[in-house]
């Protein structure tokens, strides 16, 4: 499992290398550090940490709004359910009191 992650992220690098060394000259894009020319290699690793950067936290938004629709979701059908047998307990009641009365009781043989 491990094997295939790590070479997935070494294929998916080496696509985005290629991608930018072909498009480099088409973008202009050149990033200065205290007055240094970073190179290409390290102008692709400053973008590809701010996708990645920008990429979790796109995660971590559809996670938390994931599970903020589950549990309003869960307490809906709580209070629904709790509502019904507020609602309907003396009909449950008889239910269960006709149910016992009902039931065929076995006799044990003495």
């Amino acid at each position: 499992m491990l094997r295939n992650i790590a070479i997935a992220v070494l294929l998916a690098s080496l696509f985005i290398l290629c991608v930018d060394q072909l498009s480099l000259p088409w973008w202009d894009m050149q990033i200065y550090f205290d007055d240094d020319l970073l190179s290409p290699v390290a102008t692709l690793l400053v973008v590809m940490a701010v996708g990645a950067f920008f990429v979790a936290i796109g995660v971590l938004v559809a996670l938390s709004l994931a599970s903020i629709v589950l549990m309003v979701l869960a307490l809906v059908f709580g209070a629904l359910l709790m509502a019904g047998i507020g609602a309907f307990w003396p009909w449950l009641l008889m239910a269960l009191v006709v149910i016992w009365l009902v039931k065929d009781k076995r006799h044990t043989a003495q």
